[in-house]
């Protein structure tokens, strides 16, 4: 090791200060590795089993790594109290961090509670939300005998930084969410990247701005089917306002998009149970890669894809805008009587579904697909959704 190259500190008092603030489950930065790694988020994970493993703080701690890059590694803690137990632990994974090429300073950053009021405000006040599930693309795993669905990292990387960039699209406290509490977003490690890197390990992570004064929120989260779902409120905010932020979302993103939606925070087929016409909202979730040519209803805003299109009886009523890749923003001529009031009306609903025909997802499309899967039908094989 030279000069440049310090040992890797423990920075014991904002570690304290996280767990003696009653968060038992915290979540640690690291910064940085020595020499760019293919897989930090391995070297940290093994890191983290040794310290695991270590006699020395006698079962009072468990780390379990979450992920890692050249920008720093984050991993939970799970400890109940500050102790000898606990700095013996830190220690050892200290001194496995340095021995697999990293320096710089183990540290848990403070937590950030949302306040009370935020928390009333947000189940209260009514939201609109934005659907967009990034492009899927098959990869064959061989030998395991079934292929998997995954994103392009170009994709996910474009994803995370324009979703950072959106919630900061309103003034407020800015807040990354890998957990509960959440922590501020500052200089520790870049959110964008933070995001990016949890999306490849499949983790549940996202990230907000917070305005308490108005009352005004952003929301993003990344989650199963690698999906972004954002979120969009305020307590001043009439429904234009939000619309309006989730439509440039789409349009911003629309070209990675197998498919994504606009509406009310009531008015979604999952948060429905379903929806009218009788699709399960778990045979939605359980054939994702129908969505590229599927949808589960009409929307007043939407991105589709071209074999969504041709499948479609009429859009003659619609505004159909190209954003590439085949992918297509289509809106109501009229998207007032969708958004102006927490259900769309049931006569524009009717007549879009009429419009979108062989569009929507039903049982008899699921079955004729090869790749459907319906309830009571035998398990897909050579397929993984």
């Amino acid at each position: 090791m030279s000069a440049m190259e310090p040992p890797v500190a423990v920075s014991d008092t904002s570690i304290k200060r996280r767990i003696r603030g009653g968060h038992g489950s915290i979540v640690v930065l690291l910064a940085k590795p020595r020499a760019r790694s293919d897989d930090a988020t391995e070297l940290v994970r093994n890191a983290v089993k040794k310290a695991n493993a270590s006699p020395d703080h006698r079962g009072a701690v468990n780390g379990d790594c979450v992920f890692a890059a050249d920008a720093g590694a984050m991993f939970h803690l799970e400890v109940d109290d500050w102790d000898d137990g606990t700095r013996a632990w830190l220690s050892n994974l200290a001194a496995e961090l340095d021995g697999s090429g990293w320096s710089g300073t183990i540290l848990a950053p403070s937590a950030s509670w949302y306040p009370q009021a935020a928390w009333r405000f947000r189940d209260s006040h009514p939201a609109w939300f934005g659907h967009l599930a990034l492009t899927q693309t098959r990869r064959s795993l061989g030998t395991y005998g079934y292929d998997e669905l995954v994103v392009a990292d170009r994709t996910i990387e474009q994803a995370s930084r324009y979703a950072v960039s959106w919630i900061q699209s309103i003034e407020g406290t800015h807040y990354l969410m890998p957990g509960v509490p959440q922590i501020k977003i500052g200089k520790l490690l870049p959110a964008s990247e933070v995001i990016a890197i949890g999306v490849r390990k499949n983790q549940q992570i996202g990230a907000s701005t917070l305005n308490l004064k108005p009352l005004a929120e952003r929301r993003v989260h990344f989650g199963y089917g690698n999906r972004i779902d954002f979120t969009a409120k305020g307590i001043d905010e009439l429904w234009p306002t939000s619309v309006t932020a989730l439509r440039e979302a789409l349009v911003s993103l629309g070209h990675l998009a197998d498919w994504a939606s606009v509406h009310h925070a009531s008015d979604f087929h999952e948060q429905r149970g379903g929806v009218e016409r009788g699709l399960d909202h778990l045979a939605w979730r359980e054939n994702r890669f129908l969505w590229r040519s599927l949808v589960p209803d009409p929307y007043g805003i939407q991105v589709l894809t071209c074999a969504h299109l041709e499948r479609a009886t009429r859009l003659d009523g619609w505004k159909i805008t190209p954003l590439g890749h085949d992918r297509h923003l289509v809106e109501a001529e009229d998207i007032e009587p969708w958004y102006a009031t927490a259900k769309p009306d049931p006569a524009v609903r009717a007549q879009a579904r009429d419009d979108f025909g062989a569009m929507l997802m039903t049982e008899h499309s699921i079955r004729a697909d090869p790749n459907g899967w319906y309830r009571g039908m035998p398990p897909r094989v050579g397929f993984l959704d």
